[in-house]
């Protein structure tokens, strides 16, 4: 007998989960922890991130941020 191929499950990040990573990553830079260029980096691995894991990776050092006020600048920001 053959051994059953073993698959890990990956799932993807949605949209909503790179605006609140991208959200978390504002606010870092925004709070002076994170330098301009550590930002750009940063920013272009959430966008391209294949798994939730390296969404994480990329906010590690951070705080996880505040809720109501990524609403805010949301809100503000489609006016």
């Amino acid at each position: 007998m053959t051994s059953p191929e073993i698959r890990t499950h990956v799932v993807r990040p949605s949209e909503a989960e790179r605006e609140q990573a991208l959200g978390v990553l504002r606010e870092g830079a925004g709070s002076g922890r994170l330098s301009h260029d550590t930002f750009l980096g940063r920013m272009e691995l959430v966008l391209h991130a294949n798994s939730r894991s390296e969404l994480d990776e990329a906010m590690a050092d951070l705080p996880p941020g505040n809720p109501l006020g990524r609403f805010l600048l949301r809100a503000v920001g489609r006016l």
